[in-house]
This record gives C-alpha cells, sequence and structure tokens, in this order.
C-alpha cells in the first residue's frame, strides 16, 4: 500500500526486504511464489530500481530453485528492461531460450529484444521450426528478414504481445 497508494518507494523497499526474509525463512524451497511476488511487485513500482534489484533478487532464488524452468528468467528479462538494461534483457532471453527451448514466449521475448536494439544480424539466433510458429513471430520474423531496418518495420500490436 505504502508504494502504489502513497508512492513511498523507500518504504516499500524496507516492507519488500522484509517479505523477501520471511519468505526466505518460511518458504525457501517455493520458487514459483518468489516468481508471483517478483512480478507483482515490478508491476506496482514504477520503475523504482531498488524495487526492481529485489526482485531481480527473488527472481534469483527461484532460478536456483528451478534451473530447468524458463519463467523466471523471462521475468528477469522484463525486470531488465523496466531497468533499461537492454543488453543483459537479450542475453537473459537467449538463456531463457536455452533453458526451454520449445518456450513461445523466450522466443518473442528475443525477437522484442532483437527489435529494441535494432540487431537485426542478429536473426540467424532464432531458428523456430514452421508448426510451432506463432502468427506473431512468424511476422516479426519475416518483416525483420525481409525489410532488414527497424525503420521499414510495421508494428501490429493485436499481433504481438511483449514479454
Amino acid at each position: 500500500s505504502q508504494l502504489v497508494h502513497k508512492g513511498r518507494a523507500s518504504v516499500a523497499v524496507t516492507r519488500m526486504s522484509e517479505l523477501l526474509q520471511a519468505l526466505d525463512r518460511r518458504e525457501p524451497h517455493n520458487a514459483q511464489l518468489y516468481v508471483s511476488v517478483a512480478r507483482t511487485f515490478a508491476s506496482l513500482c514504477g520503475q523504482h530500481p531498488q524495487t526492481l534489484q529485489l526482485c531481480v533478487t527473488m527472481l534469483d532464488r527461484a532460478i536456483s530453485l528451478q534451473p530447468d524452468r524458463s519463467e523466471a528468467v523471462l521475468e528477469q528479462a522484463r525486470i531488465q528492461l523496466l531497468l533499461n538494461d537492454l543488453s543483459s534483457a537479450t542475453a537473459t532471453t537467449r538463456r531463457a531460450a536455452a533453458v526451454d527451448q520449445t518456450s513461445v514466449a523466450a522466443l518473442q521475448g528475443m525477437v522484442h529484444c532483437l527489435l529494441l536494439d535494432g540487431m537485426l544480424q542478429d536473426l540467424s539466433l532464432i531458428h523456430i521450426s514452421e508448426p510451432t510458429r506463432l502468427l506473431s513471430i512468424s511476422y516479426a520474423v519475416f518483416c525483420l528478414k525481409k525489410k532488414k531496418t527497424i525503420t521499414n518495420y510495421v508494428y501490429n500490436p493485436r499481433l504481438y504481445t511483449p514479454i
């Protein structure tokens, strides 16, 4: 409530630290709870850096508990984008795709980061078999390969859901 209703980020950071300590004591093996709490606070914090860093800490714990699941890794990439750390977000989405090679969300995250960064030469890193492609990924990859420039890319919000 301190963060959302009153905008008192410093109080919220203190309370989040206390919550993290409580999670470490009471639910140290509940990776899904760490992800859920981190996702919620990241959505509410208004890009406050200390709050986002605590969310990253929670996600680090979730990843260490379940290294074979990409959900926490993708959430970490989303938070890195909120922190304006595009290079880390790009590397993290690649790591998520390596963790779960069937994750469409990881592929969407990679395309999203590549679009933001303009790294069109890295399109060769995205290999998707035709039967598993979503329309949004197919469209993005097609546009990037066809036009080879961000300025010619046509964004259609109905086809694309960011990470």
